[in-house]
């Protein structure tokens, strides 16, 4: 087996394009981020057993789930507020994905300052809060808020709230699929394992 590094989604979904109606096809797998297709639903034409997607929003939050990263603030800090903090970025993220604009906004620069905060959570005139996908990210971020959002969220906490220290999301990243044997990246390599030919 080879593997490939396409870069991202689109680059994949863009191979994947060309070779449909192939032989070449069948000699292939498709690993992707889910990404926002999470929350929208995956497009039919993507609907495809050569195309397997990360269990959340992207790898970055199977790592999180997996790692148990909430298990190891709960033991360090405290994890109600953590919770706390997390609403409050979750009410921009909510925005972000209804104005469909940036959602690289860090937590570091997100709790920079009260303004920062308030900036990012304001209603634009007329605007309306969307309360529906509110709730659904609250109930499951886990899965839904943006892996490489939710990963650095869980380092910046762990860190007294520093852009670095002893936790980083790096050596989670390395770490989860060499140590854990079970979970959602293990899953994925299963679904691997079983289109290849033995």
């Amino acid at each position: 087996m080879s593997l490939i590094a396409a870069g991202c989604r689109p680059n994949v979904l863009k191979v994947f394009e060309e070779i449909k109606d192939s032989n070449e096809l069948n000699n292939c797998i498709f690993i992707v981020d889910q990404d926002t297709w999470i929350i929208n639903g995956i497009p039919q034409k993507y609907t495809h057993n050569r195309i397997l997607t990360t269990s959340g929003y992207s790898i970055e939050n199977d790592v999180y789930i997996d790692s148990k990263i909430e298990d190891i603030i709960d033991t360090h800090k405290n994890i109600n507020e953590y919770k706390s903090h997390l609403e409050k970025y979750i009410t921009w993220f909510t925005l972000a994905i209804s104005r469909n604009s940036s959602l690289k906004i860090t937590p570091f620069k997100f709790f920079e300052s009260e303004n920062n905060i308030n900036n990012f959570t304001s209603l634009n005139n007329g605007e309306i809060f969307n309360n529906q996908l509110h709730q659904d990210l609250i109930n499951n971020y886990h899965y839904k808020l943006r892996g490489k959002n939710l990963l650095s969220f869980g380092a910046w906490f762990l860190n007294d709230m520093s852009t670095s220290g002893y936790f980083n999301t790096q050596s989670w990243m390395i770490q989860t699929p060499i140590s854990i044997d079970n979970g959602h990246i293990q899953n994925l390599f299963n679904k691997v394992g079983e289109l290849c030919p033995s």
